[in-house]
């Protein structure tokens, strides 16, 4: 008689590590030492897409809320602390393997990040009526693109018609066109929307490059700014604000937001400490040297050491 059977290469998985871990008190060896490579290809000396990619892989949404808030450094930069289970405690221990590790935040990149894409989401731009329609002589796929996408295209401020008995590429023409006191548009703006949204995946949100630059403009200034002393509460809702982001590791400049600095379990296990390594603050200070800070409105920055007060 045929029986079914229950299978679950996961839960397979799962016991086989907990096993090897139980039996070799060296088994979180090879998992450490690769989460701290990881790690490391996400710290402040990386190029800006290879730190990217790496975060994305070390960082989970889910931790931006967890992270502790150790203190800030120079009036501009956040230091956390992410903690987070890595494997299952072995015999005897109440406690198993865990990630252990600190951040550098931009506390000005971060926060406008958070706001532009707020701007994004939410604001509907104000539109104007032209005097009379204009046809806009279009590819037959752009026309596609139109038909399917008309509440994205009227959130962005245009208005189209369409004539579904005219021939293809007549089909579309413009009714109205996004105001703004400081940016002008025009058709060709339009034409660039209907690019993005043919190349759109999932739910990103597009806008033309001219609106994307001015909600980047308007993001900036209403966000902290560097040489902003800040309060542990604020801190923790700029480090919390980065797991709300669909793209959290780049301000609309092009400013990092967060890199890794240190493993404090690495740390722990050369019994030395990281604000009292020499090289752990001079990431730090790399860092924001490096970082466009000359464009950023806000108080001038000094190179003072940083002091967080935490226990290992």
């Amino acid at each position: 008689m045929d029986r079914a059977v229950a299978f679950s290469f996961a839960g397979v998985s799962k016991t086989w590590n907990r096993a090897q871990f139980e039996d070799s008190p060296e088994g979180s060896m090879d998992v450490d030492d690769e989460g701290l490579q990881a790690a490391e290809e996400a710290g402040v000396e990386q190029r800006q897409e290879e730190a990217e990619e790496a975060l994305t892989r070390i960082v989970d949404k889910r931790d931006f809320r967890r992270m502790e808030i150790v203190g800030q450094f120079n009036a501009g930069f956040i230091i956390a602390r992410r903690r987070a289970a890595l494997l299952p405690p072995r015999k005897g221990q109440s406690s198993g393997e865990e990630h252990d590790d600190l951040f550098i935040v931009d506390q000005h990149a971060a926060d406008e990040k958070y706001n532009f894409e707020n701007l994004q989401k939410e604001r509907k731009i104000q539109s104007q009526r032209l005097i009379a329609a204009k046809p806009l002589p279009l590819s037959t796929s752009d026309e596609v693109v139109a038909m399917d996408n008309l509440s994205r295209i009227r959130d962005s401020g245009f208005d189209i018609s369409i004539d579904y008995d005219a021939p293809a590429g007549h089909r579309i023409s413009l009714l109205a066109m996004p105001i703004s006191k400081d940016v002008i548009f025009d058709d060709k703006d339009l034409e660039e929307l209907l690019s993005l949204l043919a190349d759109r995946t999932g739910r990103e949100i597009v806008r033309p490059s001219k609106m994307r630059r001015m909600f980047a403009s308007r993001a900036c200034r209403m966000s902290i700014m560097i040489g902003t002393t800040l309060k542990k509460t604020s801190m923790k809702k700029v480090v919390s604000n980065m797991g709300t982001m669909d793209q959290p590791w780049s301000c609309p400049h092009g400013r990092p937001t967060m890199r890794w600095l240190a493993s404090l379990q690495d740390e722990r296990t050369k019994r030395n400490a990281p604000y009292q390594n020499k090289a752990f603050g001079f990431k730090m200070l790399t860092w924001f040297r490096r970082s466009p800070t000359a464009e950023v409105p806000g108080k001038e920055l000094k190179e003072e050491s940083v002091q967080p007060s935490m226990e290992l």
